[in-house]
Formats: structure tokens, sequence, C-alpha cells
């Protein structure tokens, strides 16, 4: 993620692209961290689960 940032921070001073795209490619960048977060937090539980059972 910080080489995303980097990158992108890179790209709006070198004038690559608007802001308000660098934003938008950030705002998409971040949601689809959270979206992994969330997979692995229910791969986790499914995984425990599955464990307590003795499968």
């Amino acid at each position: 993620m910080k080489f995303l940032r980097e990158e992108q921070l890179s790209n709006i001073e070198k004038s690559t692209y608007p802001y308000e795209t660098g934003s938008f490619y950030m705002d998409i960048v971040n949601c689809l961290e959270k979206m992994g977060d969330f997979i692995i937090n229910i791969s986790q539980s499914v995984t425990e689960l599955s464990r307590a059972k003795g499968n």
C-alpha cells in the first residue's frame, strides 16, 4: 500500500493526472484493502469453527 500511495502522490506532483483522479484511485485502493481484511477475517473464522467442530 505504501508504494501505491507514494507513486500516486508522485504522479499528482508530476501532473500525470488530475488530483481528483488520484483521489478516486486511492479511495478504490482503500476499499479493496478493507475488503481484503474482511475476507481474511471471514476465512480465519471459518477455519476456527471447522477446527472447533473437529472437521
